[in-house]
């Protein structure tokens, strides 16, 4: 223990009552250099204890890294010994990786010779037949007739445009285009010779067919069966081929480049509809069984009945050869050879066009022809052929404005006439060469105002009755059908309008052959017409003459019916005549009359025939009848006809077989 030496002597100062002032002052600077002191040795005791610590830790420091350097020369040596065992290991990897290449070649090799069923869903009727695997059989069968009817449906679809709400063919056989331009023809035979070269869907599902097909010669294994895999292939075969005709008559019938990709497209589209449905098998859309199933099959080897690979690419070449020829011969010999010489475009076609009557008969093509350039112009004929006058109505086609033009000029150039307003009439824009594909849409006069027109080719009006004209006055039978307003309205009298109408029309009448000509309308059947008959029972002489041989009668007797005054029917009455009937169709509620002349009194029944509609039965009413004298006096009968609605409405409440008779009826005091 130290003791401070001073201790006592601060003990005594501070009993020291009289210290003076000086010795207070240096006892506390004493005192607190003390302090000082005893702090300084405080802190020297803290840094010898410091050291202490440093000096265990560096000890322990000294062993560790003693450890680590014994540790690290191990380490050395155990790489050292590594590395001789590495460059004996490298040696021996040497050999094992030349047997390990050798392995995977002979593998690959073995790979290679092993073939698959193609993951279509044709495999599935391969491997499964309808007994033991029904869903799988019937799941293939669904998609060869899905394939079959999606081909089916776009060829019937330009085959019967009526069937379709897409443009119909241009081509005036109904079957191909009347002709394309020029670049289009390149596109068709481009197209042909990369869907054979570069096969895609529908020509691999050909060749596949081919390839697969069994070899009778060869055995199958025994879990094979034969007639399945036969099955399998005719199917494909038959979806492939008819996959290759509709895409050929698809391009073949393209009006443009455009369309026959899209045509490509869409067919390659309905071929790999097997390929999808082995997919969606694949993927589990049809429940977990069938998935495994199809999991399976990629697996399966093909049999060994199957045509040996050394022998397809033979086989192929020959499918792809013929397809080829095939598709080329066929679009040469069916279309471009028709086409260049305008086998698909009308020759001759007639036209009606509202309120332009002078232009209305038939159109010839002009026999010149260039390929793949000009559309034909059609001359206006003229009589029974076509005149080439100074100022010829002709159709013919602008390629500056893509318009079928009426008009007409010295010339057949389509746009000199338009800039000289020779137009008659011209249709909307259009490629067309087949001018009658433009009828289907609205035609127009010159000022733009939409035209009335009818358009027929071959038929009634065309060939035979080119040389005729509607609403001339004279009555073409040829034109005698709604179609043509029968005739223009020449072949009935009460539409027949012009000088002619009716004069010496009939060489027969009441069944008889006419000694005189007659006037009348025995051609008439516009079904707005009503039925009226006269029969001639008597014919009775009123009038004789004495001549150097005899007594002899007056002139035969003529007859006339006329209705809002138009006659229907004049003709001389013969003795042959007696008990029989003349047919005469007149204007529903016409106000008419039957005169007798030349002497002679005859005895005539008339009377009317309707259909009722609502049990179809043809009612016969007597209009009048008895005896008329042929005088000024007494040589004429009127009546009115009662309308045909009249009579059909108030069948149940009126007895029409004595509603003409009747003195009180409107029509007997007309």
């Amino acid at each position: 223990m130290n003791v401070n030496p001073l201790s006592d002597v601060d003990t005594e100062s501070e009993t020291d009552d009289v210290m003076n002032t000086g010795s207070r002052a240096a006892y506390k600077k004493l005192k607190k250099r003390l302090d000082e002191v005893e702090e300084s040795e405080k802190r020297l005791m803290d840094f010898v204890t410091m050291l202490d610590d440093k000096t265990r830790h560096l000890a322990k420091l000294r062993k560790r890294i003693t450890e680590i350097e014994h540790s690290e020369k191990k380490i050395m040596d155990f790489v050292m010994m590594l590395d001789d065992r590495t460059s004996h290991l490298v040696q021996d990897d040497d050999h094992a990786t030349a047997a390990k290449v050798n392995s995977v070649n002979s593998l690959e090799q073995e790979e290679d010779d092993t073939e698959y069923y193609p993951d279509d869903s044709y495999s599935f009727l391969a491997l499964h037949g309808p007994i033991e695997s029904p869903r799988l059989f019937w799941y293939a069968i669904v998609v060869f007739l899905f394939q079959m009817s999606l081909q089916t449906a776009v060829v019937m679809s330009i085959v019967f445009p009526r069937w379709s709400s897409n443009e119909i063919i241009d081509g005036s056989s109904g079957v191909f285009a009347g002709d394309v331009e020029a670049i289009v023809k390149i596109v068709q035979i481009l197209s042909i010779i990369v869907h054979v070269i570069f096969p895609d869907y529908s020509m691999d599902d050909l060749i596949t067919a081919v390839n697969l097909f069994p070899d009778t010669n060869k055995k199958c294994q025994e879990d094979v069966n034969l007639n399945l895999l036969v099955l399998s292939s005719v199917l494909r075969f038959l979806q492939g081929l008819f996959a290759n005709i509709a895409t050929f008559y698809l391009v073949f019938t393209s009006l443009t480049a455009k369309e026959v990709i899209l045509n490509f497209a869409a067919m390659n589209l309905i071929s790999v509809v097997d390929n999808a449905g082995f997919a969606a098998v694949i993927k589990g859309y049809f429940g977990e069984e069938i998935r495994n199933e199809a999991l399976i099959l990629r697996k399966k080897r093909l049999p060994d009945c199957i045509v040996d690979r050394k022998q397809r690419p033979r086989r192929t070449l020959i499918v792809i050869l013929s397809t080829f020829i095939l598709m080329t011969v066929a679009g040469i010999v069916f279309v471009f050879v028709p086409q260049s010489y305008g086998r698909f475009l009308t020759k001759t076609f007639r036209l009606q066009i509202g309120g332009n009557e002078q232009y209305n008969g038939c159109y010839i093509a002009e026999e010149v022809w260039r390929f793949g350039t000009d559309r034909p112009i059609y001359n206006h004929l003229y009589g029974e052929k076509s005149v080439s006058t100074h100022h010829q109505v002709r159709f013919a086609y602008c390629k500056i404005d893509r318009i079928w033009y009426l008009f007409e000029a010295e010339h057949a150039d389509a746009c000199r006439a338009m800039a000289e307003n020779n137009i008659i009439a011209h249709s909307l824009i259009s490629n067309s060469f087949e001018i009658k594909t433009t009828f289907s849409d609205e035609w127009f006069s010159s000022g733009g105002v939409p035209l009335e027109v009818g358009f027929s080719t071959a038929g009634v009006g065309v060939n035979d009755g080119c040389g005729k004209h509607v609403g001339d006055g004279y009555c073409d039978e040829v034109l005698n059908t709604a179609e043509f307003n029968y005739d223009g309205g020449d072949c009935c009298a009460a539409t027949c309008r012009g000088p002619f109408c009716g004069l010496d029309t009939l060489d027969r009448a009441f069944g008889t052959e006419l000694v005189e000509a007659g006037d009348g309308y025995r051609y008439c059947s516009n079904p707005d017409m009503v039925n009226v008959y006269i029969k001639v029972n008597d014919v009775i002489p009123l009038v004789t003459y004495k001549t150097n041989i005899g007594y002899i009668n007056s002139a035969p007797p003529l007859l006339r019916f006329d209705c809002d005054g138009v006659n229907y029917l004049m003709v001389s009455i013969q003795e042959d005549m007696k008990n029989k009937t003349e047919l005469i169709k007149v204007r529903d509620g016409a106000k008419c009359e039957v005169l007798i002349r030349a002497g002679h009194a005859v005895d005539i029944d008339l009377f009317q025939s309707i259909m009722m509609e609502d049990d179809d039965n043809v009612v016969e009413m007597n209009i009048l009848g008895g005896v008329i004298n042929g005088d000024y006096s007494d040589g004429k009968r009127e009546f009115r006809l009662i309308p045909t609605c009249y009579l059909r409405k108030l069948s149940g409440y009126i007895d029409v077989d004595t509603v003409y008779l009747s003195e009180s009826t409107p029509q007997r005091k007309a």
